[in-house]
């Protein structure tokens, strides 16, 4: 069982990856680490948690933990619904069926658990886009009425309102109000005052929730015990975490949950401040993730890319399965890519056996599409590519 694919499940602050091809066969349950004796025979209840740098050894107590829940009910929440897709399929590629497995994406979940309240209110929840469309809006008409003085002539800017739509974001998710941003004695705090009041009363008459009041109507429905099913067993694997609420709308969660385990990586802040909040009420869980200094530079980065402790290595010690590129811009940097998937396949790695992770896949979709069409290296893009170009659209502008 699936939770419903919601549109804002793609804009959990993950990268999204492009993967060679549009094939996507399973990993082999041995890439998910068994789990350790000590892992599998404790059968602890309540909140437990695995906080390690190593993705092996996280998702390797959320395969434990899926499995000791199975066949039954369990549900695993991960940052994009895709993910959790991808993690039961693993899990449980060796079982008979799924039946009971449900899996969602936490924008996606949060937003499932407001619905009723949204509902209730009248209100739609508004995409990251959408925001921005009333922050545009917003803007266009103060700066009609001459109402901006700070930031009068920054707001013709193409580049203002996005930055805007940020800022107002991350206020509102830190529960920060119109009226305390205000100083008297600064023209630009009483600008940015004005816009967030003028976009409080936009989004209160359009009957837009944004992220904010989606969270915030989550957490009262957790709190208030109003969605079934809320003691089922819980698998957050690594939740991202960006903000006050989502680290209460986590832990009001794990608590309700009869059975819950929670992975974070290591050194994550809002993953330490989640800890804080639950207290002693939560136990580690502790899986070996076999780091060896002498293991591949692949192994060590794995085991230790999100870790708290430094592993000091030689140069004689480095090997090329991880090479650092650097490139003068987004495009030449897409070329290089395009060589070195090429290279890869020289050696006898097929394309359906490589992927590409973008932190920003905006902004390479379109360059590393085109690289990749020039080297002939079939693509599938995880989250599709836009087209036309917005670059050529506004070139043809500029010619008419």
């Amino acid at each position: 069982m699936s939770t419903p694919r919601l549109p804002w499940d793609d804009e959990s602050p993950v990268s999204a990856a492009v993967s060679s091809s549009r094939i996507s066969s399973p990993l082999p349950l041995a890439a998910l680490a068994p789990a350790s004796p000590r892992v599998a025979e404790t059968g602890l209840t309540g909140i437990q948690c695995c906080s390690n740098g190593s993705a092996v050894a996280r998702l390797a107590a959320a395969r434990v933990h899926v499995l000791a829940n199975t066949p039954g009910s369990v549900r695993v929440i991960t940052a994009t619904h895709d993910q959790a897709d991808d993690l039961v399929r693993h899990v449980l590629a060796d079982q008979r069926a799924t039946l009971g497995v449900e899996r969602g994406g936490w924008v996606g979940y949060s937003v499932r658990l407001a619905t009723p309240a949204l509902i209730a209110g009248g209100l739609t929840p508004l995409s990251g886009l959408g925001l921005e469309a009333v922050v545009a809006r917003v803007v266009a008409r103060a700066r009609r009425d001459g109402a901006l003085r700070h930031f009068a002539t920054a707001s013709r800017h193409p580049g203002f309102v996005p930055s805007l739509a940020r800022t107002v974001m991350d206020l509102r998710l830190a529960g920060v109000a119109a009226a305390t941003v205000a100083a008297p004695d600064s023209s630009q705090s009483q600008d940015l005052a004005a816009l967030l009041q003028e976009i409080d009363a936009t989004l209160a008459s359009l009957g837009h929730a944004d992220r904010s009041q989606v969270l915030a109507l989550a957490l009262e429905a957790v709190a208030a015990d109003a969605v079934e099913g809320l003691g089922t067993p819980l698998v957050l694997v690594d939740p991202p975490l960006t903000c006050r609420r989502d680290v209460e709308l986590a832990a009001a969660l794990l608590e309700r949950s009869g059975d819950a385990l929670v992975t974070m990586p290591d050194g994550d802040p809002w993953a330490v401040r989640l800890r804080q909040r639950i207290g002693r009420r939560m136990r580690e869980v502790v899986v070996p993730a076999g780091i060896d200094v002498a293991a591949a530079a692949l192994q060590r980065v794995q085991a230790s890319l999100f870790g708290a402790g430094v592993i000091i290595v030689s140069e004689q010690e480095s090997d090329p399965s991880v090479q650092c590129l650097s490139a003068p811009g987004e495009g030449r940097e897409s070329v290089e890519l395009a060589r070195a998937v090429l290279a890869r396949a020289e050696t006898g790695t097929p394309f359906d056996r490589m992927a590409i992770v973008l932190r920003a896949p905006a902004l390479y979709g379109s360059h590393l599409e085109t690289a990749l069409r020039r080297a002939g290296i079939p693509a599938y893009f995880a989250r599709g590519t836009r087209r036309p170009d917005p670059a050529g659209r506004a070139f043809r502008a500029l010619l008419t």
